[in-house]
């Protein structure tokens, strides 16, 4: 199922969003295949107010992922920092949705 089945056009075109936006991320692996840092290429030029920086954790054998962004929790999108660590060279995250926008 692609993600445009599932999310009506705005949350479709907010989710786009979040995917572009990951690439501004890169993803650091502190416990293989546990736990990684997100963090802004441009670290110095984040807002004040941005954190830039964002702890992701996989549990549950690869199957529940908690950013402490919080997004997900509150909105059940993926944040950019899971979509960010979802990606990295050498973990593959198992989502039912295409990330092509």
């Amino acid at each position: 199922m692609e993600a445009h089945q599932i999310y009506t056009p705005n949350v479709f075109n907010l989710f786009c969003e979040l995917k572009e936006e990951s690439e501004f991320y890169k993803a650091i692996e502190q416990i293989p295949g546990e736990e990684y840092v997100t963090e802004h290429y441009e670290l110095c030029r984040v807002q004040r107010w941005c954190k830039g920086s964002y702890k992701v954790r996989i549990s549950s054998g690869g199957s529940k992922y908690d950013c402490e962004c919080g997004l997900f929790e509150h909105f059940g999108l993926l944040c950019s920092h899971i979509l960010r660590v979802s990606i990295y060279p050498y973990f593959s995250m198992k989502i039912s949705l295409l990330l092509i926008c």
